[in-house]
């Protein structure tokens, strides 16, 4: 009976003892602090997230004034531009390219399309509801195909 309950009990007490050497392995101020949150039965996570978001919220005004520092710097010409070689062009660029694959996947995700949205009196409509499958159809609409037909025209 004790095998049995062994490997039935293993699967938790593993990971709960991995965990407890991990935190044996930490500095004194992080395994102080979990150690606080397990007294008092709050959840580590939770707790640590909020800490997170509230330093963050008290880091915004330095970041503002950062921020308005450096358009400053910008803007006086403090930082000139004859310091900037080919290479910092070439950066750029294929940075601005970056951006724009990012943004076109994340459009293509998002509407499974490149392709602008289709205005309801255009002529391509009448080509999209008779060539495409009728389950893309119904999967963007609930009504059937019929009146899908009629709600485009009419909307015109």
């Amino acid at each position: 009976m004790s095998k049995l309950l062994s490997s039935l009990t293993k699967p938790i007490t593993v990971p709960v003892a991995m965990c407890a050497r991990n935190v044996a392995k930490m500095d004194e101020a992080l395994k102080r602090h979990i150690t606080a949150y397990e007294a008092t039965g709050r959840d580590v996570c939770e707790g640590v997230w909020r800490e997170y978001i509230s330093w963050q919220i008290r880091l915004l005004p330095y970041r503002f004034n950062k921020l308005k520092a450096e358009c400053r710097g910008l803007v006086s010409g403090d930082y000139p531009l004859s310091g900037v070689g080919f290479k910092d062009f070439v950066s750029l660029a294929r940075f601005a390219t970056n951006c724009l694959v990012i943004f076109i996947v994340s459009v293509m995700v998002a509407r499974y399309s490149i392709f602008p949205l289709l205005e309801p009196d255009s002529p391509f409509v009448e080509e999209v509801l008779n060539s495409w499958q009728i389950n893309l159809i119904n999967k963007f609409s609930d009504e059937p195909r019929n009146s899908l037909k009629l709600l485009l025209k009419n909307t015109s």
